[in-house]
């Protein structure tokens, strides 16, 4: 396109505007979206600390409680209330107080194995004498279980248990020990707990990059597992207890506080995994932008291009005519204004070409006969040379998608072609087989499927005996493209046509689909010739007017031997039924035919 005298050509203008406009609005609509799933993101990530939390309290409880229920099952099953109900009145030297207390540390170790919770147990009885299990141990154990005991934990709190977590992270579960018979209290019992059981409840939120603390219902902090960083534990138990919503370790770490039954769960996430998924997000934001401000670009360019294409062909079209040129047409490669203009010019080029003939014919009167003899002959080769011009410039448009890789363009021009030869050859004849009349429907169906794409089915059945029987030239194809045009409205559309033998002997056709349907008034009025469109749809010179005029020649051909019925139920479909004599040879229906109508 040539250059305004401003120094861009419209198209150009046209690009910048079209891109500014789209890259400002891709811009707004993925920040928007980038901000929205990041927010999202993030709420969801906080849901999961929570849930995460929650569920290791419940495991932590659990896990407590556990090993709870095997200390005191242990004790009174290996009978160690017993052993040191025995001894607590007894001193070292008496008779009998030595295979007493061997007893003791026996029962002691017998309460240890390897699937209990604890791996070394401590008594201390009520006249201040301790025994241990005699596996071997540090001596640490020992000091620290007695040192314990001999402070706050010595206490007796009525069989309410207690945990203790020691300066070197050891974890300790401190219990009151009763007698049974007689229920007497005779002392203390301290285990030290399996460190690894505990490092396990904390494994699972490892995924998320997390860690949860765990207290007692003092706020001491007993245990943290998961991602642990230097001083969690302590950082943890101070932020319980002042209800805070994060705390700083080196870095920023978001809260989630969840009491239970005795105890208190902390959970911590790292700001870092936040800001790392706010991070991805943003990246592919960017990246969802980039790739819908290419394709939105690459579709302007083709626009304008399309748009700009008919301006420029109008343009070198008035250079040609200034020059003198009328033997020319714009060709029209759209329906907007520009292909309006182009229409316009077109009629003027046409107009301003009769009004020269009218001066040729003027200035040659005398050979006006000759012209008009020439006029005719050229008439007439014309009408005849067309179809053959059709197919021909479809199989070079055929060649040309051959050559491009386009077979479905190949495909389509291969069944317009198939069709339009067809149905030049039916047209020749009054009748023809029901064979041949469903091979050209065919190719009409497929023209259609390329058009609605994989939403159209198009099932063609015949029964068999009814493929060479007779019927009128083109009498399905109106009420078939009705069904094509105004059938197809959900994304499993089928259009269906059957040829099938009625019980009386008749032959009858039928085309349904699962379309919109229509109301019985609607029906009436089409079958009445008053429709002039379908009810959902602008007018269409198919739709009413067309169905009519296809009863109407039944009505001349077979007079009150065909029936011609419409069954329609809005939102489920149309279905249209004909049925007609079941004929194989046109002089078996010994009609002439009526009126002024001719053969087709």
């Amino acid at each position: 396109m040539k250059r305004s005298p401003n120094g861009m050509s419209f198209r150009t203008k046209l690009l910048l505007g079209s891109g500014l406009t789209i890259l400002l609005a891709v811009s707004i609509v993925t920040g928007v979206l980038t901000y929205k799933a990041a927010q999202m993101l993030l709420g969801h990530m906080r849901s999961n600390l929570e849930l995460l939390t929650e569920q290791s309290l419940r495991n932590f409880q659990s896990e407590t409680e556990a090993i709870q229920r095997q200390l005191m099952s242990q004790m009174t099953g290996k009978m160690v209330p017993d052993h040191m109900y025995m001894l607590r009145d007894m001193s070292p030297g008496e008779i009998g107080y030595s295979e007493k207390a061997r007893g003791l540390v026996a029962a002691l170790n017998q309460t240890i194995s390897p699937t209990c919770g604890y791996d070394r147990i401590y008594v201390k009885l009520c006249n201040d004498v301790s025994f241990s299990s005699t596996v071997t141990f540090a001596d640490s154990f020992v000091e620290e279980a007695s040192l314990l005991l001999s402070g706050e934990y010595g206490e007796k709190t009525y069989g309410v248990p207690r945990w203790t977590r020691s300066d070197n992270g050891t974890i300790y579960l401190v219990r009151d020990v009763y007698n049974l018979e007689p229920f007497q209290f005779v002392g203390k019992a301290i285990v030290r707990v399996r460190e690894e059981l505990f490092v396990s409840l904390g494994s699972h939120v490892q995924a998320m990059n997390c860690a949860v603390a765990f207290l007692d219902e003092t706020g001491e902090a007993i245990t943290v597992g998961g991602t642990v960083a230097q001083g969690m534990l302590e950082a943890a138990a101070e932020a319980a207890s002042m209800g805070a919503k994060e705390i700083r370790l080196g870095e920023t770490y978001d809260l989630s506080i969840q009491k239970g039954d005795g105890w208190t769960a902390v959970g911590m996430m790292p700001r870092s995994s936040l800001n790392g998924i706010n991070h991805a997000v943003v990246r592919m934001g960017i990246v969802a932008s980039l790739v819908a401000l290419a394709l939105s670009s690459a579709a302007v360019i083709i626009i304008t291009r399309r748009m700009t294409r008919q301006m420029s062909l109008l343009v070198s079209s008035m250079d040609e005519v200034t020059a003198g040129n009328l033997d020319l047409t714009v060709p029209i490669c759209s329906s907007d204004e520009t292909g309006q203009m182009s229409a316009h010019f077109n009629t003027m080029i046409d107009r301003m070409r009769e009004l020269m003939k009218q001066v040729v014919q003027e200035e040659n009167s005398r050979n006006r006969a000759e012209y008009d003899a020439l006029e005719y002959k050229y008439r007439s080769l014309q009408s005849q040379i067309s179809p053959h011009f059709i197919y021909n410039a479809l199989e070079v448009v055929n060649a040309m998608g051959k050559l491009n890789g386009s077979d479905e363009i190949c495909k389509v021009v291969r069944y317009i072609s198939m069709f339009l030869r067809q149905n030049t050859r039916n047209m020749e004849k009054r009748f023809i087989p029901v064979r041949c009349e469903l091979d050209s429907l065919s190719q009409y169906a497929h023209i259609y499927g390329y058009i609605y794409g994989n939403i159209l089915s198009t099932p063609f059945s015949m029964e068999p005996g009814t493929e060479e029987a007779l019927i009128p030239t083109m009498i399905l194809q109106p009420v078939l493209e009705n069904a094509l045009v105004y059938g197809v409205r959900s994304e499993h559309s089928v259009v269906a046509l059957t040829v099938q033998k009625t019980p009386k002997g008749d032959l009858c056709l039928t085309v349904e689909d699962n379309g919109a349907g229509m109301p019985p008034e609607m029906v009436e009025k089409i079958l009445g010739g008053q429709a002039q469109c379908a009810p959902d749809t602008k007018p269409h010179p198919s739709s009413g007017v067309g169905v009519r005029n296809v009863r109407d020649r039944l009505a001349l051909i077979y007079g009150e031997r065909m029936r011609f019925e419409i069954d329609s139920v809005v939102s489920r479909g149309t279905r249209v039924r004909i049925t007609v004599p079941l004929v194989y040879d046109e002089e078996e229906l010994s009609i002439e035919p009526k009126g002024n109508e001719r053969p087709a």
